[in-house]
């Protein structure tokens, strides 16, 4: 990931808090077993070498 993403990058978690590159790239890797629903999505260019992605993710929990 640290060759995808742009040294500006940040993310808006759910919360509404953004987060820097940095601290993405901080988080421990997790695998993922499911598809993660991603509404939504949108993918714009805006350069040759340069793309935004926008999403909503949605999260669902399992019932105890």
């Amino acid at each position: 990931m640290e060759r995808t993403l742009a040294p500006d990058f940040f993310e808006y978690g759910r919360s509404g808090r953004t987060y820097t590159r940095e601290q993405c790239l901080a988080v421990p890797r997790q695998p993922i077993d499911a598809v993660l629903p991603l509404r939504n999505l949108a993918i714009r260019l805006l350069d040759e070498n340069t793309a935004q992605v926008t999403y909503n993710s949605v999260i669902t929990y399992e019932e105890l």
